[in-house]
């Protein structure tokens, strides 16, 4: 047992540095000094000390023009240290007489590198013993540690909150005292992983007369949590120019341990290959963590990859570009320095969307495909049921085909079909394409073309030259002509076009 307290006390004296405490939450508190209103004799339910004493809240002193109390939200902070007071309406300190016991329970059991307690004694300077308490069952018993009085010490986390009597509601309108003060108690490096589950309290003065008070406890998260700052991979295949750098946390010094051959005892690893590597960190607390990161190398050979695209996509490897089905090998060079090969084994989906006309039917050029042919007159509105390679219009109109291929999709020219003019059990039929139309119209028929009028809605003719059946329309207005087309036997029909 007495090594045990040797331990403790080494960590009470000499681990003091600085650390971020935060309020831990508890329960077990077992009266209430601080008025939150007046009476104080209704708000609070034992005295502080033999003068009747309480603390009280700013509420309280604002009724009395004190300008002082403890803040309403209960909050503290001195520096890095936050401490959060129990809500004031309810038992808010652990008020203890000489030789008396209790306890605190953490709402949520966790772990800590530090403790801080809160608190002042009255009735002159007295002692606390804490009893920490874990999960599994084991305990660290911290020797008893000097808690000054609440008006004659030193060194206080915060001061000048006044006092009242809690009889005749008399503040001392003391905008200096009391006084209150901190006990940090810091835990071994096992005790760090292990889980506090409740923290016991004793008064250890000797005067029966001192009375101790602990209104709030915080903690320090552990604090060996070294990470990794960065790290850089080998540049090149076989080469050494890896890094790895690390954060170190802990208690000061700190040693290090890679597993290199021969050991590296270095913060951080330099000018290394491709490798996993481990690195085990010890502060002065004996608290050990290991980090490992992986290094890795680019490949000694060139990559390769699969692409599909639709026609009139491409794909880039660095400078170079490529639209056309193919097997390409494209050397690169790095900004390192590394030179590879990417080999790129390259598909493009072409699509023909051309589209025959005979008799009655449109027909799809590509074959094996998903169609979909459209109303071009109606804002290309998808036509139902009509997903067959061919078509058959069922009125005068343009049509195209929508055509999906490899999940490329093209559309084809619009198509006038037209049976103005056609006779009955007639098998000639003439279309034109595209239409609308701005330069060259492309004359369709299943049979050959004697000549084309070309007129407009005012029944003027345009004198058009037809030529291996295409019209030169860029010389005419835009507007609405009719095209009156003789086939060879004599068959006429009438198509009506928009000129753009």
């Amino acid at each position: 047992m007495k090594s045990f307290f040797t331990l403790a006390t080494l960590f009470i004296t000499s681990l003091a540095f600085t650390q971020n405490y935060t309020p831990i939450a508890v329960t077990g508190y077992n009266f209430d000094v601080i008025a939150e209103a007046t009476p104080a004799m209704t708000t609070t339910n034992t005295a502080m000390d033999g003068s009747d004493y309480v603390l009280y809240n700013q509420t309280y002193g604002s009724s009395f023009g004190t300008g002082t109390g403890l803040p309403n939200n209960g909050l503290i902070t001195s520096g890095s240290s936050t401490y959060q007071l129990a809500p004031y309406t309810s038992d808010n300190v652990i008020f203890l007489s000489t030789g008396q016991t209790d306890s605190l329970e953490l709402t949520t059991p966790s772990s800590y590198s530090s403790l801080s307690f809160l608190g002042f004694s009255t009735e002159g300077a007295g002692t606390v013993l804490f009893i920490i308490k874990f999960t599994d069952g084991s305990a660290m018993v911290v020797p008893s540690s000097n808690l000054p009085d609440w008006f004659t010490g030193t060194g206080a986390v915060i001061n000048g909150f006044d006092r009242t009597g809690r009889t005749g509601d008399t503040p001392d309108y003391n905008a200096f005292q009391p006084y209150m003060y901190r006990i940090n108690v810091h835990l071994s490096c096992a005790d760090q992983a292990k889980t506090i589950q409740r923290i016991l309290i004793i008064n250890t003065t000797s005067s029966p007369s001192i009375k101790t008070a602990i209104f709030a406890v915080s903690g320090a998260s552990p604090v060996s949590t070294s990470s990794i700052l960065g790290f850089h991979d080998p540049d090149c295949f076989g080469e050494t120019n890896g890094y790895v750098q690390l954060t170190p946390s802990g208690l000061t010094p700190i040693t290090y341990s890679w597993n290199t051959s021969p050991v590296t005892t270095t913060q951080n690893l330099n000018n290394k290959g491709a490798g996993t590597y481990t690195c085990t960190i010890t502060d002065a607390t004996g608290c050990t963590q290991q980090l490992t990161q992986t290094l890795t190398e680019p490949a000694a050979i060139g990559s390769s990859q699969t692409v599909s695209i639709c026609s009139g996509e491409s794909l880039t490897v660095g400078p170079f570009t490529h639209t056309t089905s193919g097997t390409y090998n494209d050397p690169l060079s790095a900004a390192n320095g590394c030179d590879s090969i990417v080999t790129s084994i390259l598909t493009v989906t072409n699509i023909n969307n051309g589209v025959n006309l005979s008799g009655h039917q449109l027909s799809a050029v590509a074959s094996g495909a998903q169609y979909q042919w459209l109303d071009c007159g109606n804002g290309y509105a998808v036509i139902s049921g009509a997903t067959a390679q061919t078509f058959s219009p069922t009125a005068d109109g343009a049509y195209a085909v929508s055509i999906t291929i490899n999940n490329c999709t093209d559309t084809s020219s619009c198509i006038v079909y037209s049976t103005l003019g056609m006779e009955e059990g007639s098998k000639v039929v003439v279309s034109c394409s595209p239409n609308p139309v701005s330069n060259l119209l492309e004359i369709h028929a299943n049979e050959p073309v004697r000549s084309v009028e070309v007129v407009d809605l005012f029944g003027k003719k345009q004198w058009i030259v037809l030529s291996e059946n295409e019209l030169n329309m860029s010389d005419l207005s835009t507007g609405i002509y009719l095209l009156n087309v003789t086939t060879n036997s004599g068959e006429k029909r009438v198509l009506r076009i928009v000129k753009q």
